[in-house]
């Protein structure tokens, strides 16, 4: 037991003082090496950066076009310069992710693992050391610039296989029984998971109509995979569009059998998955208590940054900056305004256009879908019927959708609240006394 406590503890794997020099950015991940390292003398911080990819290793000068050298200069902030024999000076930072910043380097990295590890943005300038209101902000949009730039690269062109989720939620300023200051977008994010990665994708629609939302499912996946949706009539074409589809309805249940005609297996429908990550999504934003629309679509990428990237954070986001930052030429970022095609949303920054608070009801989304949603769980592909008990004590059967999908119209009318006559109270309350 103790061998396993020693194997997994970061004081117990922790590189000496005298080898930390040597370690790998997969060694910051131990939070004792990491401030270890920001703990020393900057000339180590510094050979370090240039050992990990972080920093230039040698630079030419861009008037002269010689070499320079590395040269001690005290008014630097960082105590070096480059410079050339004809004393053209270059700062050691230039095209790496800290140029044309003032803050030292230790506490830049400090802030961006620790905003990489999921802390809050005055959390990230406590622990920094730099402003809240512009400074950390600043920085907070930088990080941001990096996963728009990691969706761009890694996401967008990616198609799912195999079982796929999809789902939309909808995004924005609560308001109960319609009371409360009604401004602030709401924004409709529909959002498709993999199954047997657990992969995430996210796009902000305008409208959850058929041709929108059926656009964004042929363009990221591939055709044949198995989609499960529930039952808003929107998805009622992805069979005929060459997907096998099958449909859970959630006024029944949450999950049901049924059998592959063709196969025979039985399958679970049921569109978990992606409801957990609308839980986990708005959690996130519900922790901002609010952004700013032209912002919106960074925290959306960065949303599926921590989704794709599975690696410890501290080590996956100085990678993502080493791969973006070649210290070569200066950074060479290809994501578009706006950055999802999905939206033709200008991101202005009024205050009716600022997303106030992200903690819509999903019993606000799902009010509407009980109009469009069909009356049992069926498969648009070949099923055989076979019937299950619910968690509800309900029997229900999986049957083949028909060309034409049910819909069932339920109409509730509100109790009305009573009326008081407050005269003929307080007479009556003077009549007691």
């Amino acid at each position: 037991m103790s061998r396993l406590v020693d194997q997994r503890s970061p004081w117990a794997t922790r590189i000496a003082p005298k080898d930390i020099i040597n370690m790998t950015i997969t060694d910051v991940n131990n939070p004792f090496n990491r401030f270890t390292l920001l703990l020393s003398n900057r000339d180590i911080i510094i050979q370090w950066l240039q050992k990990v990819g972080l920093l230039a290793v040698d630079v030419r000068c861009e008037k002269c076009n010689v070499d320079c050298k590395l040269s001690v200069r005290d008014r630097a902030i960082d105590g070096y310069t480059w410079r050339c024999p004809a004393r053209h000076e270059t700062t050691i930072r230039r095209f790496s992710f800290f140029a044309k910043s003032h803050l030292h380097i230790p506490d830049i990295i400090n802030f961006v693992i620790t905003y990489a590890e999921g802390q809050s943005l005055w959390k990230c300038a406590q622990a920094a050391g730099v402003g809240y209101g512009s400074t950390a902000v600043d920085w907070g949009n930088f990080c941001r610039d990096l996963f728009v730039e990691y969706y761009v690269r890694q996401i967008r062109d990616e198609q799912f296989h195999g079982e796929v989720e999809v789902d939309e939620s909808l995004f924005g300023r609560r308001t109960k029984y319609h009371k409360g200051d009604p401004r602030g977008m709401k924004v409709w994010i529909f959002g498709i998971v993999e199954r047997t990665t657990n992969r995430l994708k996210v796009y902000p629609v305008e409208t959850r109509d058929a041709d929108t939302l059926m656009g964004v499912i042929k363009d990221n996946v591939a055709t044949g995979s198995t989609i499960y949706t529930d039952g808003w009539s929107a998805y009622s074409g992805l069979q005929a569009a060459g997907f096998n589809h099958y449909v859970i309805e959630h006024k029944k249940a949450f999950s049901r059998e049924c059998r592959d005609q063709a196969t025979g297996q039985l399958i679970t429908v049921h569109t978990n998955r992606i409801e957990g990550c609308w839980k986990h999504a708005k959690d996130y934003f519900r922790r901002m208590n609010g952004t700013k629309i032209s912002q919106f679509e960074g925290h959306l990428c960065e949303l599926m940054w921590r989704w794709w990237d599975r690696r410890p954070k501290p080590e996956a986001i100085l990678c993502l900056i080493k791969e973006y930052y070649t210290l070569d030429a200066p950074p060479q970022f290809t994501a578009a305004n706006p950055v999802f095609s999905t939206w033709s949303r200008h991101p202005t920054d009024s205050p009716d256009d600022s997303m106030s608070r992200w903690d819509t009801d999903d019993d606000e989304r799902d009010a509407g879908d009980d109009v469009q949603n069909t009356a049992t769980a069926t498969q648009s592909s070949t099923s055989t019927e076979l019937t299950t008990t619910t968690a509800t004590t309900s029997t229900s059967t999986c049957t083949q959708q028909s060309s034409e999908p049910q819909v069932t119209t339920t109409t509730t009318t509100a109790p009305q609240p009573k009326k008081t006559n407050r005269l003929a109270l307080i007479k009556n309350l003077r009549k007691v006394n």
